[in-house]
């Protein structure tokens, strides 16, 4: 392979699908085709993996809509869509993956370099045939400078989407499901202020003092990356912006941390279901009567004792106490009916659910996977991981390929744009991993008591709620767009409860934590995990609900991520809880409190 230079003791292939997003057309002129690469710099002969092999395929393509890029908007779809006939009739041998796959070792050999770019000194950004941008920087800085380049000369339209969406907080409110990303623009949202964006990185700063400034280095001059390169190429040309008196918006910090929400909303939050189970209750009350609790209990069934599982320790879950330390599993909390609120049928804004209730729940469509093979089931005794994090299609692709190189940076993988700074799923030149989302439960939902302040009989429109006996004026009134948010998160319907008008707020545990992943992946993009053992314990303060694999040369590890919180003792996690204060949490759970410390080596 050239100059690349490779020692082989692990196997790797990470295949991704993009998610599914209403294409918008983007107008301009597109940019000049590349005028063949200039000779390659020494950077390359630098590179050194490890990896025997190490695959990666991005069906969508890594191309934009316009520019020299827009010709690779598909020219991977082909490879991923013929693997199937192979795989399906058992003739899929190790010597076929290179025409399913494209060669992701760390590095680009000389001769498949088709674009060179330096957009200043320190920084070059070698592009091969598939438009995948290999970015090489003499410091971190440098790096990150690079990629924020990229992320505009490739994805400027994602970008700018995720910043908007994450900053609107409309995807929350909203369910998170794809094919609300790009409607969710238009429509009403939390409204994050940047004091809050702001707060988030004051918090995440007081987890490791010491690696901050680091962190808020690389996100700075990834941030100035992008910048400089819409000021080359104004997305708004500066005549046009001058006549209608518009400035393109630079990006920020707080637009970093904007689009890491966004991603975490469509990817790694879980619960918030309470409404419908309680609609379900009420279904069974009608039909079963004193007998619906026992109906309840056997249809609902939330552990599935027969399920596969990754590791073979066991944690109760949910954790009801007044201390995280003194918590206990459901088995050991019986329901205090005072706590929970059941909607009165016909008054909320999701219609009560028919007999055929169940016919109507979405359908999920496929799932994100990976297969690890230990290394006592290969040839050559060394782990094979196999990731691949489905997230549908879209043109230009929601997902970005990229390798970031120098100043401690050793990763190629794949990214979103607006946090492209790092690589999400990849791999170093010792270890891989891959993601898919976790699901589990760390969102409730609250039903605010309305009120008025003087004393009035409230109404299903009131603008107060009852907290810890004081009637209190919901937040963020009179502002166009903006969603009210009581003490517990953002209104998201209103309805009674035995009559009572009450308000139902989304308590989210992971809120305002999201920049607290930003260390874990420099870690990883950095080749700072010693070992599958040490894996877990990486990832402890990431927020979003996760599913994580681990990989290296002779072992598998692991983990399940998220801020989970433990709720009062008596409450279910299941129904709608009171948002009067007499049910709050007591705090969120350690790490090896949720499975995230839970390692799984295989030989």
């Amino acid at each position: 392979m050239g100059e690349r230079l490779i020692r082989g003791n692990a196997r790797w292939v990470l295949p991704a699908a993009m998610a599914v997003v209403a294409a918008v057309a983007l107008t301009g002129a597109p940019a000049p085709e590349p005028a063949g690469a200039e000779a390659a710099t020494d950077r390359i002969g630098t590179v050194t993996d490890h990896a025997t092999d190490a695959w990666t395929v991005l069906p969508p393509g890594n191309g934009d809509f316009v520019g020299w890029t827009s010709q690779h908007r598909t020219d991977q779809i082909g490879m991923y869509d013929r693997i199937d006939n192979r795989v399906a009739d058992g003739t899929l041998v190790q010597a076929d993956l290179p025409r399913y796959f494209k060669d992701a070792r760390l590095g680009i050999d000389p001769g498949d370099v088709i674009r060179r770019q330096t957009p200043r000194d320190g920084v070059e950004i070698l592009w091969d045939g598939f438009a995948v941008p290999h970015v090489f920087g003499d410091t971190s800085e440098d790096v990150a400078f690079g990629a924020g380049w990229v992320t505009i000369e490739q994805r400027f339209l994602i970008a700018e989407a995720l910043r908007a969406i994450g900053r609107s907080g409309s995807l929350e409110i909203a369910g998170g499901g794809l094919s609300e990303v790009i409607s969710s623009l238009g429509g009403d949202g939390i409204g994050y202020t940047d004091a809050e964006l702001e707060a988030q990185i004051d918090r995440a700063c007081e987890i490791d003092p010491q690696r901050c400034p680091e962190v808020l280095a690389l996100v700075d001059a990834y941030v100035e990356g992008m910048n400089r390169h819409l000021a080359a190429k104004p997305p708004i040309p500066a005549a046009v912006g001058d006549l209608l008196g518009i400035e393109w918006p630079k990006w920020r910090r707080t637009d970093v941390i904007a689009s890491a929400m966004a991603l975490g909303t469509i990817f790694g939050e879980g619960g918030g279901g309470e409404l419908g189970n309680a609609h379900a209750v009420r279904v069974l009350q009608d039909r079963f009567g004193e007998e619906a609790g026992q109906a309840w209990r056997e249809l609902r069934r939330p552990d599935d004792p027969t399920a596969k599982t990754h590791v073979s320790g066991k944690f109760p879950y949910p954790l009801y106490g007044t201390t995280p330390s003194e918590a206990v599993g459901p088995t050991e909390n019986p329901t205090d009916w005072g706590s929970v609120a059941l909607p009165d049928d016909g008054l909320a804004g999701t219609p009560p659910p028919t007999d055929d209730w169940w016919s109507d729940l979405p359908d999920r469509g496929s799932h994100s996977n990976y297969l690890a093979v230990g290394s006592g089931l290969t040839a050559d005794g060394h782990p094979v991981l196999v990731g691949g994090p489905q997230m549908g299609y879209s043109h230009p692709s929601y997902l970005l390929e990229m390798e970031l190189h120098g100043g401690g940076y050793r990763a190629s993988g794949l990214t979103v744009p607006g946090m492209a700074l790092f690589v999400l799923i990849g791999h170093t030149d010792r270890y891989a991993w891959s993601i898919t989302s976790g699901g589990s439960d760390l969102i409730d939902l609250r039903a605010e008591l309305l009120c008025e302040p003087d004393g009035s009989e409230p109404t299903i429109e009131s603008k107060s709620y009852m907290y810890e006996g004081e009637c209190r004026t919901m937040e963020r009134l009179g502002e166009d767009g903006v969603v009210p948010r009581t003490i517990h998160g953002p209104v998201i319907e209103r309805l009674t409860v035995d009559g009572k008008p009450v308000a139902i707020a989304q308590q989210r545990a992971s809120r305002g934590y999201e920049a607290m992943s930003a260390l874990p992946f420099m870690q990883l993009n950095f080749g700072e995990v010693e070992s599958a053992a040490t894996f877990p314990e990486t990832l402890r303060h990431v927020p979003f609900t996760l599913n994580w694999v681990y990989v290296d040369s002779s072992d598998i590890a692991y983990a399940h991520t998220g801020r989970y919180p433990v709720r009062a003792p008596g409450t279910n996690a299941e129904l709608p809880v009171w948002g009067t204060g007499e049910w709050e949490w007591a705090g969120t759970l350690e790490s090896s409190k949720n499975g995230s410390r839970g390692m799984r080596r295989m030989k």
